[in-house]
């Protein structure tokens, strides 16, 4: 049997989560995925009987190139409990029915800080639940923006401005 990767995440109360699994064969080209199916749990404990936290939404796009996404929407990450350690895997089946564990990790759950809404002055702009505070400067070359959500994919933080 093969041993899951050992693989940390941290997920954000109130921001979305994703996180991407490159899948390769022994020659280290893109494993084509098509027709498997991915799990992935988020639970208290390492034990299947301990309550369930939640479901991982899985992106199958890119299953065809080898790459797994799991993900949680910011309503699912602030319903979820405050300062406490998690635990997950992602189950893989192939074609053949055989489920696998090819990851699994601690996944800590952290309370968040920064509040997006600061000044009912300011204009607000609703976007997957979350409120995004935008100031613009007139002087036609530079919009700045106040707030940014950041998105944590294969360990590398992107800046999206919203």
């Amino acid at each position: 049997m093969q041993t899951p990767v050992n693989y940390d995440i941290c997920i954000y109360k109130e921001a979305v989560f994703e996180e991407s699994f490159n899948f390769t064969d022994d020659n280290d080209a893109p494993l084509d995925m098509t027709g498997w199916q991915a799990y992935a749990q988020l639970r208290e404990t390492k034990n299947r009987q301990s309550p369930l936290l939640t479901n991982f939404t899985i992106d199958q796009t890119n299953f065809s190139n080898g790459c797994v996404r799991i993900s949680l929407s910011s309503s699912v990450t602030a319903a979820l409990p405050t300062r406490i350690i998690g635990y997950y895997d992602l189950m893989i089946i192939d074609t053949t029915g055989k489920p696998r564990y090819y990851v699994e990790g601690t996944a800590w759950i952290h309370s968040t800080v920064t509040s997006l809404i600061t000044d009912p002055e300011e204009y607000y702009t609703e976007r997957d639940s979350i409120y995004v505070s935008a100031l613009l400067l007139s002087d036609e070359k530079n919009m700045v923006l106040s707030s940014y959500t950041s998105i944590n994919v294969e360990r590398t933080v992107q800046m999206v401005s919203v």
